[in-house]
Order: structure tokens, then C-alpha cells, then sequence
């Protein structure tokens, strides 16, 4: 008989009680148990017998001197069989005769009635879980899934079981679902913390299914594919350990597997991307993975946010211990690959800063660093060939300009050499390539030789001796002048009041004019500021072309001009670091007035969101430096090379800030470094900057340029 219950669990015999469950489980998964229940009845039987075996295997291995004949193992458990038979006719209907009672606990004078169901391994009895909804519910695709507190019914409750005293305990299934789904939401890691504690609960679940039956087994697996599938990829660090106890890492995802076991077997081996509740990385982790899916790379004021955050964090790595410091870098490497080209401005300062161009070619390089270094030679290139004097700049100018017709005075080698390295070497530099002059430096078709090959240079060659024979013979007649290029542009969206499709005039339009006078003060027109610097008034031209909203175009105004001033700050001699400085502050006192979260936010170099703005003294202090910056060039100073927070506090500011705040010591100390309650890093920078402009010695001037 015990060969029998082998072969139809499929399996070789093994004293492994959980590859017997496994095994059980995988033929309980193929059966319809409604339309054969005989079918089922033998398989829940083979599953008892080899069970049984196997208990009487570790039996033996504990005592060496019994005998180890499995035949005659099945006689005992038709005896078994026959007694559980005989108490059958006392056994209320929806109770399983073959059930196997698992007693939590200690119990001082247990007493079980055979033939009763005591809810751990019954066919009949209500759902020890409550289950999740599984990956085929609708539901399971939102970002933030919730799942209905799992009821389980204890031994405790269970009819016919004396326990003795016990101490109260989490429940595991609780106490995991709640770690999981309750939390900050699924897209956010497992603290370390959190991580052990859910290994611990998981560790509980498994022991408790082990101890169980068959049915709690499989039960078991079912809850637990489904919380992990739900909670993804939050529940990442335990799927490992899952897939191994319940035998998922053995086997490819098939139609007969739940779709939330299919889900999980196609993550195995994966370390997907999370979030994390430290500051820094999720700043840097939302700057660069949108919730609006934007991909164009960083640009101005989010670009000098995010290399903050960056500088931030590559702080931390470098000071920190090296399990954490190893999990910035790798969170790090993820972040910038899966966000790629967004990502683009912080490369190079993350490669050098964590050293992974040394890995470059070497057989330890992992796959997430060779993408980044491939993707940092890519940049540099594009760089270099940008420069007037690299060999194949004509040829990179004449693939990345407009229009569709070939140059005439470049090299057809240098422009096919600079297609085929690009294609060998920065695949991810032809997006920058117009299509269309590409395919037309594209070799021809062999047969398109010859004459037909040279036809269009000497049709060019023909054109160009007309002209210069017409221009000859037109020679010193005259002729009228040419009109003047019209005063207006190309059309832009109707202003309120305007006519659609009326000639647009910079100069002329209303609303450039209100954003000019907002920036510079009422006495600046825009015919004034392109005269000054047509870069400034081109921008905000530019903007104008693609909205006529008033709101907007003065945020987009007010965004532009704090990109430039923060510039300016950084390259400022110190009389024009003071007013620099008290701009900042009038900026991060603005924002601390619209909330601590903005804030925080312009702390980190953003700007303040539509809707909030300077008012009052404080707008005329930034139109006045505006001014003063627009007269001197300085409002066009260049990018500064990196952000940082480098700077030395003096012990005197230190404690005139606890006593003007009357924040503890530590909590200052951490607001310093970014960290703690928005409101209370608000409150803390405010009061550093007050401090730093009434500070007379050395230290004065890399507060006020930095922070």
C-alpha cells in the first residue's frame, strides 16, 4: 500500500515531510476536488500514509536500535485507519474522521476526542485564513492594495481542548499583513527593522503549517502567495525564503499555479526598486521616477534639488557603516538606471563620488554598473564632440540639425564614421540624430552607381553657375529695398481680450509685460529686458508661445529667475552675497508661511509652487536685485560645478539657535543635516541664515552661499 501512496502523489519515496505536503499540494492544484471526490479521498489517504512513513522514519533515525522496515508501516495505519473508522459513528456531521490536532501551547491536561475536527486540518471546517484577494482580481493592479484583517481560528477556541496557561501572542498572520499592507505603502522597502520582523512572522507561519495538516498547508501557501503578491514589492526580502519552503524556485510558472504564485515565480531572483522613508532618497527617489512617468533629463531648479539630495545621500554613504553604506549604493545604482535619461545629470557626480568606473571591463563589474558606465561614456562623448575642435563635430552638427537635405561641405567618412561609432558604442546617442538626414547619409543601393550617384551634385553645380551668371548681368542696376522683417513673431495662444490668431508681438502683449514688471519692477518693459539680455527675455517668450494662462506664466517666470539667482549666489562677491542671502531668506520665509512640507521643499533648492509667491517688501527686495543683476551680467552666471552642504557652524550660532527656537540640542543638530520634522528643519535653516547674516567671522560666507 505505501508504494501505492507514492505513485499517486508522484513522487519518489522521501522521509521529507514538507516535499510530501508539496507534492500533495501540487496534485490538490491539477484535481477538480468537486467533480472526483473519490479521487480526492485516495489522494488525501495517500498523503496520510506517506506521512506517516515519514514521522516513523525520524522516529527510527532518533532510535537507532528499532527497525526500519517500512512494510510494516501500513499495518499500523490500517489499524489507525480502522479505530478513526469505528469512532466515525460518533463523529457530528462536518468533521473529518482523519483529523490531525495541533495543540498551541503547553497544554497541562489536553483532551482531545478522536474523529473530532479541532480546526487545524479538516476538509469541512471554515478557512483557518480569511484569504486575500488574489493577483486576479481586478484590484490587485492599483498601487496601494488592502487586504480585510485575516480571521484564524485559534486552538483556544476549538471545542474539546483543555489548555493550560498561556501567555498572549501576535498573531503572525496579523501582524505580517498589517507590516506589509498597513504601512506607508507598497512601493516603500522594509526597513531593516521590519525586514527582520516579517522573516520572524514568516518563519511562524511556516512552522505553524508544518505542525498542521495538509489542508493548513496548503491554505497556508495560498494566503501567503496572495499577501506577498499584493504587498510587491515591499514583501521582496521574503520571497526567497517562501519560494524555497513551498518549493516555487523549483519549478516554472503553469497554468495549474495560482496567478499570484505565477506572479511571484516571474520575481524570483529580482531586487526591484523601493522607496525608502529616509528624506534624502525619497526626494531624490520622486524627483526622478514622477508619479507622471516624465522621462525628458533634469533640468534647472529640479536638477539643483536633485544633485542636493545626491550630495546628500553620498554624504551619508561615505560616513556611514559599510552595510549601509553598500545599500545607498546599490538603492542608488537601481535608482539611476531605472530612471535613465532622466537621471542623466547626476551620473557622472554618483560614478566618481562611489568609484564605479573601476569596475569598468573587469569580471566583477555587476550588470547595473556596466549599464550606468556604458551610459557615462555616452554623455562624455557627447560632450566632447560638441567641441568646435574634435575631429567629428561637423559631422555631429550636421546629423542634429534641422532640415532634409545632405550639407554640402561635409565629410561623407566623417559623418559615416560618427553613425557607426555611435551605433558600436552610444546606441542611446542616435535619438539625439535627425532620422531623416541619417537615412539620407545612408550608403545608396549598390545598383545606383555611377552617374546617377553624382547626379545631384552636378545638378547643384549647374544651379550654382546660373546664379552667379544672373547675379554678374544684374550687377549695378537698381533695385528697391527689401521690406523690413515684421516687428511680430510667430503666433502664441489669444491672451483674455486678445483675438484668436492675431499677429503676436512681444513687445506688445500683455501679459510678458505683467511677468516683466512682476520680475523686474513696473518700470522695466520687455522691449527693455530683451535689449539687456535676450537670453532672459527669450525664455519667458518661449513660455509665453505655449500658454496664455497669467498664473502660470508667472510661475514659470518666477521659476526662471530663481534658477539664475541661485546661480548668481553661488558665484557672488560678498556685497552681493548679503542680498543674495536675505533674498533666500525672504524665499524660505515665504514658503514657510505656505506650509512646512514647502518648506522643506525650497530648503532643497525648488521653488515655490503656483499660487505662492513673494509679496510686498519682499518682492520689491528680489526686483530690485534683479535689476542690479540684470545691469551688472551677473544674472546670466553659469551653472555652479555641484551642490553641497559643506560648511562649519560656529558653537555661538549653534546655541543662539536653541534659544531662540527652543528646540533640544539633538533635535537642532539633526535639522542641520535635513533631517527630522519639515517643520522643525524649517524653523532650524531660518534661523541659521538669520544668524549667519549677523555673524562677523570666517565661517559667515559658506552659510550664506550654500544653504
Amino acid at each position: 500500500m505505501i508504494d501505492g501512496a507514492w505513485g499517486r502523489l508522484g513522487i519518489a519515496p522521501t522521509p521529507d515531510q514538507g516535499a510530501i505536503r508539496r507534492a500533495y499540494a501540487d496534485a490538490l492544484r491539477a484535481m477538480e476536488v468537486d467533480a472526483d471526490v473519490a479521487g480526492f479521498a485516495a489522494l488525501r489517504q495517500a498523503r496520510d500514509t506517506a506521512l506517516a512513513w515519514a514521522r516513523s522514519q525520524a522516529a527510527q533515525a532518533s532510535a537507532p536500535d528499532a527497525p526500519g522496515d517500512p512494510a510494516a508501516l501500513p499495518v499500523a495505519v490500517e489499524d489507525e485507519r480502522a479505530t478513526a473508522a469505528e469512532a466515525a459513528d460518533d463523529t457530528p456531521p462536518g468533521t473529518w474522521p482523519h483529523a490531525a490536532p495541533r495543540l498551541d501551547g503547553h497544554a497541562d491536561t489536553g483532551t482531545v476526542r478522536a474523529g473530532h475536527d479541532h480546526g487545524h486540518d479538516a476538509l469541512v471546517p471554515a478557512l483557518p485564513f480569511a484569504p486575500a484577494r488574489g493577483p486576479a482580481d481586478d484590484q490587485f493592479v492599483v498601487q496601494r492594495p488592502t487586504l480585510a484583517p485575516i480571521v484564524l481560528a485559534g486552538a483556544a477556541d476549538a471545542p474539546g481542548v483543555s489548555l493550560g496557561r498561556q501567555q498572549p501572542q501576535t498573531r503572525a498572520d496579523h501582524a505580517l499583513h498589517d507590516l506589509l499592507l498597513a504601512g506607508p505603502g507598497t512601493e516603500f522597502g522594509l526597513t531593516a527593522d521590519d525586514r527582520a520582523a516579517a522573516l520572524a512572522l514568516l518563519d511562524r507561519l511556516i512552522a505553524q503549517a508544518d505542525a498542521g495538516g495538509v489542508d493548513l498547508w496548503s491554505r497556508t501557501e495560498e494566503w501567503l502567495a496572495e499577501t506577498l503578491a499584493r504587498s510587491w514589492p515591499r514583501a521582496a526580502p521574503l520571497l526567497d525564503r517562501a519560494a524555497q519552503t513551498f518549493g516555487w524556485a523549483d519549478r516554472p510558472a503553469t497554468t495549474g499555479d495560482s496567478p499570484a504564485v505565477a506572479f511571484l515565480i516571474s520575481r524570483l531572483g529580482s531586487q526591484p526598486l523601493v522607496r525608502t522613508a529616509y528624506p534624502p532618497q525619497d526626494a531624490l527617489f520622486v524627483a526622478l521616477m514622477p508619479e507622471d512617468g516624465a522621462e525628458a533629463p533634469l533640468y534647472g531648479v529640479e536638477e539643483a534639488a536633485a544633485l542636493a539630495h545626491l550630495q546628500t545621500l553620498l554624504g551619508e554613504a561615505h560616513m556611514a557603516q559599510v552595510e549601509r553604506s553598500e545599500e545607498i549604493e546599490t538603492w542608488l545604482a537601481d535608482l539611476l538606471a531605472q530612471s535613465w535619461p532622466r537621471s542623466a545629470p547626476l551620473l557622472e557626480p554618483a560614478a566618481q563620488a562611489l568609484g564605479w568606473e573601476r569596475e569598468r571591463g573587469t569580471l566583477n563589474e555587476r550588470p547595473v554598473i556596466a549599464f550606468l558606465n556604458a551610459r557615462l561614456r555616452g554623455l562624455r562623448f557627447a560632450r566632447k564632440v560638441q567641441d568646435k575642435a574634435h575631429p567629428l563635430h561637423r559631422a555631429w552638427a550636421e546629423l542634429t540639425r534641422t532640415g532634409t537635405r545632405k550639407g554640402l561641405f561635409v565629410s561623407r567618412r566623417q559623418v559615416r564614421q560618427l553613425i557607426d561609432g555611435v551605433r558600436s558604442n552610444f546606441p542611446e546617442l542616435e535619438q539625439h540624430f535627425n532620422p531623416v538626414l541619417v537615412a539620407a547619409w545612408e550608403p545608396q543601393a549598390s545598383g545606383s552607381g555611377g552617374i546617377g550617384r553624382n547626379f545631384g551634385w552636378i545638378a547643384i553645380v549647374l544651379i550654382g553657375l546660373v546664379r552667379m551668371v544672373i547675379a554678374i548681368a544684374d550687377y549695378g542696376q537698381d533695385h528697391p529695398a527689401s521690406a523690413p522683417p515684421a516687428a511680430y513673431e510667430a503666433s502664441a495662444p489669444a491672451a483674455p481680450g486678445q483675438a484668436p490668431n492675431a499677429s503676436f508681438d512681444p513687445a506688445a502683449d500683455t501679459l510678458l509685460a505683467d511677468v516683466v514688471h512682476q520680475l523686474f519692477g513696473p518700470d522695466m518693459s520687455y522691449a527693455d529686458l530683451r535689449k539687456a539680455n535676450p537670453n532672459f527675455a527669450g525664455t519667458i517668450n518661449a513660455n509665453r508661445h505655449l500658454t496664455a494662462d497669467p498664473g502660470e506664466l508667472a510661475h514659470q517666470g518666477q521659476v526662471v529667475l530663481t534658477q539664475r539667482l541661485l546661480y548668481a549666489r553661488a558665484h557672488a562677491g560678498p556685497a552681493r552675497l548679503d542680498a543674495l542671502a536675505r533674498w533666500r531668506l525672504d524665499m524660505l520665509m515665504a514658503a514657510k508661511a505656505d506650509g512646512a512640507e514647502t518648506c522643506l521643499k525650497v530648503y532643497h533648492w525648488e521653488d515655490l509652487p503656483k499660487g505662492s509667491a513673494l509679496t510686498g517688501a519682499a518682492l520689491e527686495r528680489q526686483q530690485k536685485l534683479a535689476r542690479t543683476l540684470l545691469a551688472s551680467g551677473e544674472i546670466d552666471a553659469p551653472q555652479p560645478d555641484g551642490y553641497t552642504r559643506s560648511y562649519n557652524i560656529p558653537g555661538p550660532i549653534i546655541a543662539q539657535i536653541i534659544q531662540t527656537t527652543g528646540l533640544p540640542e539633538g533635535a537642532v543638530r539633526r535639522a542641520f543635516n535635513g533631517e527630522g520634522l519639515p517643520a522643525t528643519v524649517c524653523t532650524v535653516q531660518i534661523a541659521l541664515l538669520k544668524a549667519a547674516l549677523n555673524w562677523k567671522g570666517t565661517e559667515r560666507q559658506p552659510i550664506l552661499r550654500l544653504l
